[in-house]
């Protein structure tokens, strides 16, 4: 997953794993109870947020909005 070829390369990467692996193993984890892809999403994003990681849950919020279609932060009209 996400691999790289030297050190800066693997700096440079942000903490999210590839989201076709992700769909893959969610996939996997099924028959077992599953894996709530949303729900992992928006806790990444609030441990990015809780750790000054800002690229990292820019990048979070982008995915949520992608998955769900609700802007962060944005509640109930």
């Amino acid at each position: 997953m996400n691999g790289s070829n030297h050190l800066a390369e693997s700096e440079g990467r942000p903490f999210a794993v590839c989201p076709a692996d992700v769909l893959k193993l969610e996939d996997a984890l099924r028959p077992v109870g599953g894996l709530d892809v949303v729900q992992r999403e928006a806790k990444l994003l609030a441990f990015y947020q809780g750790h000054g990681l800002d690229a990292d849950a820019q990048a979070a919020q982008s995915r949520l909005f992608l998955m769900t279609g609700v802007a962060a932060g944005a509640g109930p009209d």
